[in-house]
């Protein structure tokens, strides 16, 4: 009942505040994208969830006009990949239009990822001053926390059991992809926040994320898992000035997540590097669909059309609607390799220029873009290789993060034009030298 009632506030809030106030709108329509109430507290609403979200888009959309459309000049300081998540999306309308396969999930996909690119402007052209990023970037982590405590209760309760769950209209694999890309943001906000009540949130959240990972039973989910954590580990040793505590904190940290994964985890995760010949028969199946995926974009170099890729693995000895088990695969298929590459233009652009502003001057002298553009890095880089093994192209968590990053390069390269010496180091002796 709760969960129904800070439903109904929150679109209260976003409604109310959305005309005249679109960044509040703004913050209220991520917290429906990422916690997805409808599938959170389910039990709440019955199965009739109205179209709360939608309501709260309108008046976003509304209180963005009145306003004049933002700043559009905010989008050419990140027009690549801005650029690139267009031409992804055309090539899904473009491959849709020569295909002569109906596929209604097809076009609800392509419905999703419109909405997606126009959030994505709105928030580029709507979030101009440092509060604005702070309070997307705190909105985006404490859903990201609760979803994960969420999660952890709902597995405790025996509601989540084995491998064969879902929420969101994801399967467990994709959940596990959307905590490991949570687990860098919440734990560089940790870092970042000078509050001790939030670093504890923030740090304990990142246990509770891993904790999903590990009772997702996700090969791929645990592999980014790896690697996102290696990442946290050496950028921690490399720039805190406390090397012994960030080592003994590493050593905690991996210590309890051997105790939550238990040996079946354990067992999950050494089938990836197994043989073959050994391998159970979701692992075996991966590299059929992987085989199927790669055929069918040597055969249709366009694409054959958002989800319409099931209909083709047929022709390769697979079942009707078998999904590729990998992200790139899946949306060369779908997409056509000018779709691809495009959603590859977005993904690594948003990398590069977020590491390129981490290690900016700018950056430096503000502290926390640095956190910011670190975060984002890991956190996309964990995401995509859990997409090595996951064909989810609607989740909203890859956008959501690389959204977060673009919107920081813009505002700290906004601010390095507006303010070119901003930061210089003063020498104290001249700075006692009366100007002539």
């Amino acid at each position: 009942m709760l969960g129904k009632i800070f439903t109904y506030l929150l679109v209260a809030f976003g409604v109310g505040t959305g005309w005249f106030n679109p960044v509040a709108g703004l913050m209220s329509f991520y917290v429906f994208s990422v916690l997805r109430p409808q599938h959170t507290w389910w039990y709440s609403f019955g199965g009739d969830f109205g179209r709360y979200n939608m309501m709260v888009g309108v008046s976003l959309v509304i209180g963005w006009v009145l306003r004049g459309t933002g700043n559009w000049s905010a989008i050419k300081h990140v027009w690549l990949p801005v650029l690139g998540l267009f031409i992804f999306i055309a090539s899904g309308y473009f491959s849709t239009s020569i295909s002569s396969i109906p596929s209604l999930r097809g076009d609800q996909i392509l419905d999703q990822l419109s909405k997606i690119f126009l959030v994505v402007i709105i928030t580029l052209t709507l979030l101009n001053k440092p509060n604005h990023l702070k309070a997307l970037a705190w909105t985006i982590t404490l859903s990201l926390s609760y979803l994960a405590l969420n999660l952890n209760q709902q597995y405790f309760d025996h509601q989540l059991v084995g491998d064969g769950w879902s929420w969101g209209g994801v399967d467990n694999n994709g959940v596990a992809m959307v905590m490991v890309s949570a687990v860098p943001l919440v734990f560089f906000m940790g870092l970042n926040v000078k509050s001790l009540l939030m670093k504890g949130v923030c740090f304990a959240s990142a246990v509770l994320l891993v904790h999903v990972v590990l009772f997702s039973y996700s090969r791929g989910g645990q592999l980014g898992l790896i690697i996102v954590g290696a990442g946290i580990f050496v950028t921690c040793i490399i720039t805190l000035p406390r090397k012994l505590l960030t080592f003994s904190l590493t050593l905690v940290m991996v210590g309890i997540t051997l105790f939550l994964a238990g040996e079946n985890v354990r067992k999950e995760f050494a089938s990836i590097f197994v043989g073959s010949d050994h391998l159970d028969g979701s692992a075996a199946s991966r590299f059929d669909t992987w085989n199927a995926g790669w055929q069918i974009m040597k055969s249709h170099p366009l694409g054959v059309g958002p989800d319409r890729s099931g209909a083709y693995v047929v022709q390769f000895g697979l079942k009707s609607g078998k999904r590729i088990h990998n992200l790139f695969l899946q949306m060369g298929a779908d997409f056509g390799f000018i779709g691809l590459f495009g959603l590859l233009m977005f993904y690594f652009g948003t990398i590069f220029q977020s590491y390129k502003m981490a290690r900016s001057r700018m950056a430096k002298k503000l502290v926390w873009p640095v956190y910011y553009g670190t975060m984002i890095c890991i956190s996309l880089g964990g995401m995509m290789i859990c997409s090595l093994f996951i064909g989810m192209e609607s989740v909203e968590i890859g956008y959501v993060t690389a959204t977060l990053g673009l919107i920081t390069v813009s505002y700290i390269k906004q601010l390095q034009i507006a303010e070119p010496h901003y930061g210089d180091d003063i020498i104290p002796e001249l700075a006692q030298v009366r100007q002539p």
